[in-house]
């Protein structure tokens, strides 16, 4: 979860320079605090003011609201899909999975998500790539714009099995 962000305060533009800053009173709330990204009002009214100037009876407030506004972060994931060797034996073998990684403070790999298949699984002897595809991985934040980039993509490797063949030549 991200930092808490505040703006609190307003400013005053007076058209007349005979009314004062002290001419008035505040009772509202100039702060607003937000966590997540996107844009957050003050939510100022000008009921929140009170003229209590004795020379001005009529004093009109005209509200621009605060606003505060939280941009989405972008981090890079960085993906290497499992590897793994193995010996043929005549029947499916696989690998599976991948490693998430990032640089960012923020990153929580809990969150990334592959709406595709990260498996290889093969009988012959070969060697296999996983195929992962950048764009099928997503990250579930949306204070969060992630990047994603293959590093290494998994593979299956399965090698020859070693075989012994005795050939009997004797004469019986």
């Amino acid at each position: 979860m991200g930092t808490a962000h505040t703006v609190t305060g307003y400013d005053v533009d007076i058209s007349n320079s005979l009314y004062t800053v002290a001419d008035f009173t505040f009772s509202g709330d100039a702060t607003i605090t937000g966590t997540d990204a996107g844009s957050y009002a003050m939510e100022l009214k000008p009921a929140d003011f009170t003229n209590i100037s004795k020379n001005f009876s009529i004093v009109e407030i005209v509200i621009v609201d605060g606003t505060l506004t939280i941009k989405v972060r972008p981090i890079t994931v960085t993906i290497n899909g499992n590897t793994d060797t193995k010996v043929y034996n005549g029947t499916d073998q696989s690998v599976e999975g991948y490693k998430a990684e990032s640089d960012s403070d923020l990153f929580d790999a809990s969150k990334v998500a592959y709406s595709g298949t990260a498996e290889v699984k093969k009988t012959a002897a070969g060697t296999y790539a996983m195929e992962l595809d950048k764009t099928k991985f997503s990250y579930a934040d949306r204070n969060i714009k992630a990047t994603f980039v293959i590093e290494e993509d998994g593979e299956l490797k399965l090698n020859k099995k070693d075989v012994t063949i005795v050939v009997d030549d004797a004469e019986k």
